[in-house]
């Protein structure tokens, strides 16, 4: 057996890697995290990493990713990381989803526009929310993620509060949210 198929973590982190293809890691069927942050990925296949079907993290941090549309057929993904790019919408990522713990923080995303099936399903597993540093508009798009425990919506200054400000009532589980420097107001009545 080659020792490279062996491999349970794999940290790729500050290259120069600029796209990753199909099949990248057709090989490493065990791989348990892999870590690509702090490249210039800017292209991510959508098959990239449909063999790592024993994946439990993934980081795709601090590239220049415009978007990302994956398909992740690994039912163990447990926390991906895809702060710190250019992202300006809420991932398009299919396939069985079990992610829990979901950064987004740092990207240029201003509305959490989920309209598929399986982006439905995604948000219905995560648990854990990180869009601080975004340009987020309205908070009631959260409401979607019926499940979350903990959100971190910090420096989204063009939040609107007044459009559902309760919104955080609907979210059930919820139980940390930071709001630190979202321009909230008191409304005091006379």
């Amino acid at each position: 057996m080659n020792f490279i198929t062996i491999l349970l973590f794999l940290r790729l982190s500050n290259n120069f890697i600029e796209e990753i293809h199909d099949d990248s890691f057709g090989d490493l069927h065990e791989l348990l995290g892999l870590d690509l942050s702090s490249n210039l990925i800017e292209v991510i296949s959508f098959n990239a990493f449909v063999k790592l079907r024993n994946l439990l993290w993934l980081k795709i941090d601090q590239n220049c990713l415009l978007n990302v549309a994956l398909y992740l057929p690994v039912r163990a993904l447990h926390s991906l990381n895809i702060a710190h790019n250019l992202i300006n919408e809420f991932p398009q990522i299919s396939g069985s989803i079990s992610i829990t713990m979901l950064n987004l923080s740092h990207n240029k995303i201003v509305d959490l526009e989920i309209e598929f099936a399986s982006m439905k399903a995604l948000s219905k597993s995560i648990q854990s929310l990180d869009i601080s540093g975004n340009q987020m508009r309205h908070p009631n798009q959260l409401l979607a993620f019926v499940n979350l425990v903990e959100l971190n919506l910090a420096s989204n200054e063009n939040i609107d509060f007044t459009t559902n400000e309760k919104f955080i009532r609907h979210l059930a589980a919820l139980k940390k949210l930071n709001l630190t420097n979202t321009n909230l107001t008191s409304d005091r009545k006379s």
